[in-house]
């Protein structure tokens, strides 16, 4: 399932029919239309880090298919998501730039939410430069505490990944 999700995501086309194009023309998303609405759907919430969730779902996987404990899952999901809340936040807070090909710029509905009420509350100080400065301060700080929050939210031992690969290997070999 997740596999098929990358392809949407990889396969999107901002000129198929979907939930933010109207469009009489075939759907140029590997998965057609399902793939096209879903790769919509995606990029219009989060932008580019919503695609981050997707490797927790392969994580959580591999560790099912491992016998491995999932350990707290939900504090994982949540963690996860709120990094890439926070980097949506930092990619709409440092580039205004308008995109033709994601349907809501870089970071998506939530990235521009976030960005809109930190910038109203720093347009409330006087000078251009300090606002200028202190919206790139912030913006940065956003995303490595995003970064940080997802990268928990993983929770990717390297010892764990160092057992995994020779783990795989013999599954797949016996």
């Amino acid at each position: 399932m997740i596999v098929l999700m990358v392809v949407a995501l990889v396969s999107y086309h901002p000129s198929d029919a979907s939930f933010n194009t109207a469009s009489g023309q075939a759907a140029a998303n590997r998965l057609g239309s399902p793939g096209a609405y879903f790769a919509d759907l995606m990029f219009t919430l989060a932008g580019i880090p919503g695609v981050l969730i997707l490797p927790l779902g392969l994580l959580i996987a591999w560790r099912l298919w491992r016998d491995v404990p999932l350990g707290h899952w939900g504090r994982a999901l949540r963690d996860c998501a709120i990094g890439i809340a926070l980097m949506a936040g930092a990619l709409a807070f440092l580039s205004r730039a308008a995109l033709e090909i994601l349907p809501a710029g870089w970071g998506g509905v939530v990235g521009y939410s976030i960005a809109g009420r930190l910038g109203a509350l720093i347009d409330i100080l006087a000078n251009p430069t300090v606002i200028i400065w202190a919206k790139r301060v912030i913006g940065v700080a956003m995303g490595l505490g995003g970064i940080a929050l997802w990268a928990r939210g993983m929770s990717i031992d390297l010892g764990e990944a160092r057992r995994a690969i020779p783990d795989l290997r013999r599954r797949l070999s016996g």
